[in-house]
This record gives structure tokens, sequence and C-alpha cells, in this order.
């Protein structure tokens, strides 16, 4: 990849500092003018140096074909050159993309993932961090089902991004779930429903407890009534269970907290015969997952999904973690990722 502002420099023989071979950190420390060790650093993707520089440097190095041994950088810096995941279940859609932005990231930074799977439960998840701690040089913690108090015991002595759940003095990275959750409530209200029905998540999820509160300040804003049912795990089974209620109650729309309750959901109102979607006042009821799955787009009808960017969120990680690693007082950061909502037939 060209990047602006950085000098294309064929490998050719005779070129100064681009003898026939690989190319050397001192290679490119003669392109560039800066030091070896100045080079290192913008290529370990050290905050210490600026971005311009490592702009520069990231791309001299490209045009080069340098590839940096990774056994001898992670020797040098005294570090095993690998970050651990662990995630509560694999299965999941919110999760793959997450784990796909993560490892892209971090082989962009010649490192490697360890992947981890808890099965939703807390004491298996405290074990694999334990575990896992001793074999990585850093740990992405996504949706952990632990406490606070756990985590901190846990998380001590390795540097730890936790990812949709922020606790005090942690690095975090988060959905800000008032940017789409207000969009699906306002999209409904639009369509002229006066009560929404909220599938909530799993009681011990901090994300469940976070996507719950903006829902119900949307409903607040927007006058509507709203209904709560739950809490449910994430699961098709959730949804279906959740649709006998619905119908006997009436309630003609729906935001469930993940696509897999919205779909389950829709699996039980057409085995029902209701109508999914259409106009107000006609018998259907309109749903609304969260996530924008490929599950999403494929079901019939196509689920309306609140769109949420895993992928963005597990680089961010990435980077976050690296960061940390690098420059260990550097203060915690909370950032937050916006959703959107996507709107299909099932609304």
């Amino acid at each position: 990849m060209t990047i602006p502002g950085a000098p294309h420099v064929p490998r050719t023989p005779g070129t100064p500092g681009t003898s026939a071979g690989p190319a050397t950190l001192r290679d490119i420390a003669e392109i560039t003018g800066l030091s070896i060790s100045t080079v290192s650093r913008a290529l370990a993707g050290s905050t210490r140096i600026s971005l311009a520089t490592r702009t520069i440097v990231q791309g001299v190095a490209d045009s080069m074909g340098y590839q940096p041994n990774a056994a001898a950088k992670s020797l040098r810096a005294g570090r095993r050159g690998m970050l651990g995941v662990v995630v509560p279940d694999i299965a999941n859609p919110f999760f793959p993309p997450v784990i796909k932005g993560a490892q892209a990231c971090a082989t962009q930074h010649g490192v490697g993932v360890i992947l981890s799977e808890s099965d939703e439960q807390p004491a298996e998840e405290l074990r694999r961090i334990a575990d896992m701690s001793r074999l990585v040089d850093g740990m992405i913690i996504v949706s952990p089902r632990s406490t606070d108090e756990e985590l901190r015991a846990v998380c001590s002595s390795v540097p730890t991004v936790l990812v949709n759940r922020e606790i005090t003095g942690f690095n975090s990275v988060a959905i800000a779930e008032d940017t789409g959750m207000g969009q699906a409530v306002a999209h409904l209200a639009a369509l002229g429903h006066s009560t929404i029905c909220y599938l909530g998540g799993p009681a011990r999820s901090w994300s469940a407890q976070e996507r719950r509160s903006a829902v119900r300040d949307a409903c607040t804003a927007r006058g509507v009534a709203l209904v709560e049912l739950g809490p449910f795990e994430p699961q098709l089974q959730s949804g279906a269970r959740a649709g006998d209620d619905i119908v006997a109650a009436g309630y003609d729309a729906v935001i469930a907290y993940d696509d897999l309750i919205a779909l389950g959901l829709v699996a039980r109102l057409r085995e029902l015969d209701v109508p999914v979607g259409g106009v107000v006042g006609h018998g259907g009821v309109a749903v609304v997952g969260v996530d924008n799955s490929l599950m999403s787009e494929m079901s019939y009808p196509p689920l309306t999904s609140v769109q949420v960017p895993g992928q963005e969120i597990g680089e961010a990680a990435v980077r976050l973690l690296l960061d940390m690693i690098d420059a260990p007082q550097r203060p915690a950061q909370r950032l937050r990722f916006a959703s959107r909502l996507i709107g299909r037939s099932s609304t």
C-alpha cells in the first residue's frame, strides 16, 4: 500500500541502503535520515514517535519490502509477542467481527493472538484469563461476565483492555448505545407505534444494562410507552419463548437485545401466522434486533437491526492495548463507538 508522504524506494541492487537481500532497519534509517532506534520504535507503533514520522517510516518499510523478525523483536523487548482475547461465546454473531478486527490489527503490528472462550461462565472466564495471562503480553476481555472485583484481581498483573464493559481504571472500548437504540425507538415511533416491548439481555451483562437504559431514555424522550420482558440469554430459543407472551398481550412493536433473540421471535411469529412488519393496526408485529449480523439480512422477512461496528471495536482494542504495553503509565482511556439503525422489512 502506498502512503501519502512516504517515498517509494525500489529494492534494486546499487541503490544506497537498498542492496539485494532483505531490507534492514539500517536501510530504512539511511533512507529516512532517522536513527535506527527511532525507526525501530516507529515500526513498533510507539506513541512516543509522532504519527507523521510513523507513517513515513512505515511507507518506506513497505516500499522496501521490510519484514520484521518477530521473534528477535520480542526477545529484545522482553515480550512474548502474543495478545490474549477472551470471549463469552464464539457462536454469538457479535463476537466474530470483533475477533477479526483484533486479529487483523495485531497482525499489522507483528504480534499474534490467542483466542479463548468462556462459554458464558464467569468462573471459567476467570480461569482462562489467569491461565492465558502467563502466556501473553496483554489481554482483551470481551463482554466479561465476572464482577468488577474479580476482574481487578485476575487482571492485576497483565495489561488489559475491556470490550463492552467499563470499570474505573481500565482501558475500555464500548458501544455508544444511545445512538442506535435512539434511532430504533424513533423509527418505530415514526411508524405510529405508541408502545414498545423490549426483550432484555442477560442480567449479568453490562452491555445489556446499558442497552436497556438507552431504550428507556429514548422512549421517555419520545413519549412512547415501554414494556420490558426478560432477562433473556442471547439465543434463538429466548425469542421463540417470548413470542407467545407478545402475541397474547397484543404488543405490535418489539426491540430485542440482539439479533439472535429477534430472529427467534420472528420464527415463532411465523409459526403462529402473525405477520412480521406491515402497517400499524393490522395485526402485525414490528421487530428490531441488534448487531446487523449476516443472519439479519438473510432472514424472512429481512430483519431491521442496529449495526454495531464490531471489527472497528476489535481494532481499537488492540491499538489501545499496544499503547498500554508501550506506555504503562499512560492514563486509562474509554472509547465509545456509535451504532446506527439499518431498516428492513421486519418493521
